[in-house]
């Protein structure tokens, strides 16, 4: 338990940013989700709409090298528009 000031404010803040953190995490599982099933769809300018969603929420969730995992979502809506190119 914290015993002083600046131990409590720690602590405080370690409460506020974990539920930050848990709230962002959802959010980008359920963009991430959204932007599976709109690809599964095949509904080309719906994916673009849910994939420029997902980034935002990638972005918010990902403090380190966002770069890195949008590449990991990209691929699969460029997949997407080639398939809708083809039809």
């Amino acid at each position: 338990m914290a015993n002083h000031f600046s131990a409590l404010k720690r602590a405080r803040q370690t409460i506020r940013r974990s539920e930050r953190n848990r709230a962002n995490r959802s959010r980008l599982r359920s963009a991430l989700r959204d932007l599976r099933e709109s690809l599964a769809k095949g509904d080309k300018s719906a994916a673009e709409q849910v994939f420029r969603q997902t980034v935002a929420a990638l972005d918010k969730a990902i403090q380190k090298d966002p770069r890195k995992y949008r590449v990991e979502i990209q691929v699969p809506l460029e997949r997407a528009r080639q398939r809708a190119e083809v039809t």
